[in-house]
């Protein structure tokens, strides 16, 4: 009786081991223009997962990957503003 509660309970599985992550056929290479911030620097999340709904920015959607033991997150970026004016 007391192995019940060690056999593991099914979970619906969001990525079943070996499927490949870009499931809805993105575009796999995206240009993106971002220009010069006016504050000192901005920041972007890139999703690296393929499963966010805003894609090509991360909206989160990595974490139930990562509750299944996939190591992804987003790819972050900082866009800084160039001091460097030639007049």
């Amino acid at each position: 009786m007391g192995n019940i509660l060690l056999k593991e309970k099914p979970v619906n599985a969001f990525r079943k081991k070996g499927d490949i992550l870009n499931m809805r056929n993105l575009k796999a290479v995206h240009v993106e223009k971002v220009y010069p911030p006016q504050k000192k620097s901005k920041k972007i999340s890139v999703c690296r997962c393929w499963k966010s709904n805003n894609f090509p920015y991360c909206d989160n959607a990595h974490q139930k990957l990562q509750q299944q033991g996939v190591i992804c997150g987003p790819l972050l970026l900082e866009v800084r503003r160039n001091n460097n004016t030639t007049a």
